[in-house]
């Protein structure tokens, strides 16, 4: 498995921080009381040089996504059959993902087209309205996903993969030839990218979630995702 160019950046620059960080923190057991005030600044820029870092690392992986010619960042729409697995729970059906500028909606449908539940952002929070009219909230999709299947994923990792794209710039990341996300690990979990649609956009066309709980059968997980259709801004 291969790492992206930023990730492998973003961690040669937190050793060499590390590094510089441990020297800091010599000179100041060494010193004398207004020495020791004095090395703090320079040990605080070594933080803020980490945090910048951290950002930039996030930003270059972005980039490095959106150079290869996935339009992932543009999706507006997905519609399409999932089925998952957790233990001895499995659910499977149709689904359909809008998302706006500030707003996003998750629609799950039974497997012959009934809907199940809609899910939605709402202003201090997530919002779900199921068929019978039962209506609950709280603070996280994840947290809703729970009345369907629990998988452990938090909701910054659901929506990244389910464009297909890691949610941070610590994923291990394995490409094709054509440099294409062909899988990535993260958070425990594996995504792998069976097929994409043809055409300029290279928009994921299958996928599978798949977590390995390390040896308790009961807590392994599995999601795979067909996309039938998705639209662009």
């Amino acid at each position: 498995m291969k790492t992206s160019r930023a990730n492998l950046l973003a961690r040669l620059v937190f050793f060499s921080l590390v590094l510089l960080s441990g020297s800091c923190a010599t000179f100041e057991k060494s010193s004398q009381n207004q020495t020791v005030t004095e090395a703090r600044v320079p040990h605080q820029a070594i933080i803020d040089e980490a945090q910048r870092a951290s950002a930039a690392a996030v930003a270059a992986a972005q980039e490095f996504v959106k150079n290869t010619g996935d339009q992932s960042a543009r999706v507006s729409s997905i519609s399409g059959r999932f089925s998952a697995r957790r233990g001895a729970q499995q659910t499977s059906g149709q689904f359909r993902y809008e998302r706006g500028l500030h707003d996003w909606a998750l629609d799950l449908f039974s497997p012959t087209g009934t809907q199940v539940v809609r899910i939605s952002s709402a202003n201090r929070g997530t919002v779900a309205m199921f068929a019978n009219g039962d209506m609950r909230e709280a603070n996280s999709l994840s947290e809703l996903l729970k009345q369907v299947i629990d998988i452990p994923v938090t909701d910054t990792e659901f929506f990244s993969w389910l464009l297909g794209t890691p949610s941070s710039a610590e994923a291990v990341i394995n490409r094709t030839n054509e440099n294409m996300i062909e899988s990535f690990r993260e958070s425990g979990w594996t995504v792998v990218v069976s097929s994409r649609f043809e055409g300029d956009a290279k928009f994921v066309r299958r996928m599978r979630w798949t977590f390995d709980a390390g040896g308790d059968p009961a807590q392994d997980a599995q999601v795979t995702w067909v996309f039938d259709d998705f639209s662009t801004q």
